[in-house]
């Protein structure tokens, strides 16, 4: 007989990949657009006007954010679609599983996020305030790269996990 309790794991999981990715992109999300804010007066200010190195490093935070939210929500998606009741055979060690899964890719997604929020934001309202908005333009987008490499490895790891 299968524990009742299993379904409950697996949705958990489905959960927790969701909704930690979201808050992680979210953060980032929030920290890019006061930067933005912060490098668009810079900007004004001393006259400035090569967008590329104001503007990108800005937005990229932004696209690696919303990257993030889709691969939890995705991997919350395949997680959902294997949920069974546990008269069907859903067993305890596949709800573990799913829970897993989901733990991992949504810790990771907010990882990402928080770190995005840290090396996104402050260092460009800094740069702002200096009165150079291109100072810190390369660390922030390698930040923002390697920030989706972390959620990506997240990803794939949740979705060996889901496979099992």
């Amino acid at each position: 007989m299968s524990n009742p309790y299993s379904p409950l794991l697996g949705a958990a999981g489905a959960c927790l990949a969701a909704a930690l990715s979201a808050l992680g992109a979210c953060e980032g999300v929030s920290a890019a657009a006061a930067a933005l804010v912060a490098t668009k007066r810079a900007v004004d200010a001393t006259g400035y006007r090569k967008a590329w190195t104001t503007t990108l490093p800005v937005v990229l935070p932004v696209l690696v954010s919303v990257s993030v939210a889709v691969m939890g929500t995705v991997d919350a998606v395949l997680i959902s679609g294997q949920l069974r009741d546990a008269r069907d055979g859903y067993t305890l060690y596949k709800g573990g599983v799913h829970l897993a899964s989901g733990l991992v890719s949504g810790l990771a997604g907010l990882a990402a996020g928080r770190l995005m929020a840290v090396a996104g934001g402050e260092p460009l309202r800094e740069a702002a305030a200096a009165g150079n908005p291109r100072l810190y333009a390369v660390a922030v987008i390698l930040t923002s790269v390697l920030a989706g490499i972390l959620a990506f490895q997240g990803f794939i790891v949740g979705i060996y996990l889901y496979a099992k």
